[in-house]
């Protein structure tokens, strides 16, 4: 089988960062438990979207499109289901 990704570890951080990052979207109006649930799911937004770009073979040396693109919409959405 296939090697594990090798970012992981390092990108761990930053999924835990992304995820603390996105309840201030809402903050004035998420419950507790809501932005756990929306602060988890961008954790692991980011990483599996590090893990596609990884496999597409594609380029982010500043991590826009995990930061900004996928974990935007989500926070954008996230707020109106939450």
């Amino acid at each position: 089988p296939g090697q594990p990704p090798q970012h992981l570890p390092e990108g761990s951080p930053l999924g835990l960062r992304n995820g603390l990052k996105s309840i201030t979207t809402g903050c004035t109006i998420l419950r507790p438990w809501a932005a756990i649930v929306m602060g988890l799911v961008e954790g692991l937004l980011y990483l599996g979207v590090s893990t596609l770009l990884v496999h597409l073979k594609l380029d982010d040396a500043i991590n826009a499109i995990h930061l900004h693109m996928a974990n935007g919409i989500w926070e954008l959405i996230s707020v109106g289901l939450l």
